[in-house]
């Protein structure tokens, strides 16, 4: 509660994580929360899912309504 008093009223930085570590009740190093807490760790199969959808949908479309002969400059 602390931590996001801290956030929310006075505009402070989030401080949970090391205030966890701190924590001996939890007995969690800083290196051991942020590997815990990786978000990379949550993603499940999503990257598999975008190809699948790339194959299925996407792909189809593109072939299906595919232009040719046309020459895109883009500049950026």
């Amino acid at each position: 509660m602390e931590a996001a008093k801290q956030v929310k009223a006075e505009g402070k930085k989030n401080d949970l994580i090391e205030r966890i570590a701190a924590d001996e009740m939890f007995g969690l190093s800083i290196d051991e929360l942020k590997s815990v807490l990786a978000p990379e760790n949550y993603i499940g199969r999503s990257p598999q899912q975008v190809e699948e959808f790339i194959n299925e949908y996407v792909k189809p479309v593109l072939e299906k309504n595919k232009i040719e002969d046309i020459e895109v400059e883009l500049k950026v």
